[in-house]
């Protein structure tokens, strides 16, 4: 089964494809060039995102995907939602997806507060740790962690492709692929998945009706 997750962002959005039956989890950060000066701008960095992704899908059937939805009181809120809008519609309409799942912007917040063993790190920093942990699990069930990257010199997951991979796994205990004993060492070494109740909605794509059209 495949499965896709995006922590969506401006700056960096972070992209997780992981598939259960090849055993392989592919992350690529995508930032798209400009700023949002304008509107305009806006949109065709949003633009920019979808495609991106689009093409790492292209090849693939049957994706069950999981976005975070935008922060509505946030400063960023107007960018992000036209972001967020912009790659759930493309996406939802994209041949590859079979079912859309969304979480609130809050999420990975809710999953790490339960690590009250590393206090004073900031919520970046605890992602990218727990993440550092659980991808070593993943490993020794036998998945292959693939980044993506533009030049020959490896390079370290970011914290965006962590917190992607995060909500990933999520979408993987709620369909119940994993097996009991990487499910038990996911619930030891991140406490977030096993004691936090993180509600997951399932996007209903609206049904396009025909317009007549104007005389």
């Amino acid at each position: 089964m495949k499965y896709m997750a995006i922590d969506p962002s401006f700056s960096r959005t972070g992209l997780c494809i992981l598939d259960t039956d090849t055993k392989t989890i592919f992350l690529k950060p995508i930032s798209p060039p400009g700023s949002n000066k304008t509107f305009n701008d806006t949109v065709n960095r949003g633009m920019y995102i979808a495609e991106q992704i689009t093409k790492e899908i292209s090849h693939l059937h049957n994706i069950t995907m999981l976005i975070e939805e935008p922060m509505i009181s946030s400063i960023k809120a107007s960018s992000l939602g036209v972001l967020s809008g912009i790659l759930t519609t493309t996406l939802t309409q994209h041949p590859s997806i079979k079912t859309v799942y969304t979480v609130n912007p809050n999420t990975i917040r809710q999953l790490n507060s339960a690590l009250s063993d590393k206090k004073g790190l900031s919520k970046k920093q605890i992602s990218s740790l727990s993440a550092e942990v659980l991808f070593a699990m993943f490993e020794q069930e036998g998945y292959t962690i693939s980044l993506w990257t533009n030049t020959p010199r490896k390079r370290k997951f970011c914290h965006d492709e962590a917190e992607a991979f995060m909500l990933c796994i999520l979408l993987l205990l709620k369909d119940n692929v994993l097996s009991d004993s990487l499910v038990q060492n996911i619930y030891a070494a991140h406490k977030g998945y096993s004691v936090k109740k993180i509600k997951i909605n399932e996007f209903t794509k609206r049904e396009v009706t025909n317009v007549a059209k104007a005389n």
